[in-house]
């Protein structure tokens, strides 16, 4: 899913309120009448919402793994980590910021375990792929070499390990080279 801008911190408040019991991390508030353009509608989102848990579940079709809280307001959908760190810190993000799950649990909005990255350093702390064969992120067979080698991306420069007779020697030299790399963004997998 693609992050959106935020609405304005003002109306963010007025719609959200962070609570530790929602598992989205924010609660409907009584919304004000401008909110809405009939006073119908108003009466049903307020009567039907306020005071219960914002947001719904949302997968990624492509790995099921990813899964994310997201909410809708003003017609448009938008990642509720977003709307937490913001009503935390009291900024307006602007759509190409991003908010890292630290734990990589998409599901936990919990404001110590959100901090604003750069897609660089977001890249970083990401799980093992699914396609992933060896058992270890970024270990490779090199077929021309007919040995493992361990790669990793660093600010858009790859590096690359020696070639080791096993994946677990390739995930070992790749281990130091992703923390010297990518410091405590470093995600093994």
């Amino acid at each position: 899913m693609r992050a959106a801008k935020l609405p304005p911190l003002k109306y963010l408040n007025e719609c959200f309120e962070l609570s530790e019991e929602s598992p989205s991390g924010l609660i409907w508030r009584v919304r004000p009448e401008r909110h809405f353009p009939t006073l119908r509608g108003w009466r049903a989102a307020n009567g039907c919402y306020s005071g219960k848990r914002a947001g719904n579940l949302w997968t990624d079709r492509r790995d099921p793994r990813s899964q994310y809280w997201c909410v809708m307001i003003l017609g448009t959908t938008y990642l509720a980590h977003r709307i937490v760190y913001s009503l935390v810190h009291r900024v307006r993000l602007k759509a190409e910021v991003e908010v890292d799950h630290i734990d990589l649990n998409g599901l936990n909005n919990s404001p110590d375990n959100l901090r604003l990255v750069s897609a660089n350093y977001n890249s970083y702390n990401k799980r093992i792929q699914k396609s992933n064969t060896t058992g270890y992120k970024g270990v490779c067979w090199h077929t021309g070499w007919k040995a493992f080698y361990g790669r990793v991306i660093y600010h858009g420069v790859r590096y690359r390990t020696d070639p080791c007779p096993t994946a677990e020697q390739a995930a070992a030299l790749l281990r130091e080279l992703r923390e010297h790399l990518h410091g405590e963004f470093c995600n093994h997998g």
